[in-house]
């Protein structure tokens, strides 16, 4: 799981479900992040060596344009390398690259 965020993958926060007794559900999402909460917390929880993650590839989600993501770049991409660094060090920039280049790859 670690190795897939670190990779630029993030799973969408809209389709993420957790057990209720994981004890995931005291993490809570950092205000200091107001467009990306969801990678900052989902590196957070990475750190967790007891996490057990099961992954579906199901494509039957739909995310809408037009959110506060999708009108703030300069922002969003602020708070992405202050995430990615906060939690990579000095190889933030290869999480950042494998982020932006898993986003082209999408639309092509």
């Amino acid at each position: 799981y670690k190795r897939l965020i670190y990779k630029g993958f993030t799973p969408p926060h809209q389709a993420t479900l957790f057990n209720g007794h994981s004890g995931i559900m005291s993490y809570r999402y950092n205000d200091n992040y107001r467009i990306t909460g969801d990678l900052e917390f989902f590196c957070r929880i990475s750190k967790i060596n007891e996490l057990s993650i099961v992954n579906f590839s199901l494509k039957i989600i739909h995310i809408s344009t037009g959110g506060i993501s999708d009108t703030k770049h300069l922002l969003k991409l602020k708070e992405v390398i202050k995430c990615y660094l906060k939690y990579f060090k000095f190889r933030f920039i290869l999480s950042l690259f494998y982020r932006y280049l898993n986003r082209l790859k999408q639309v092509l």
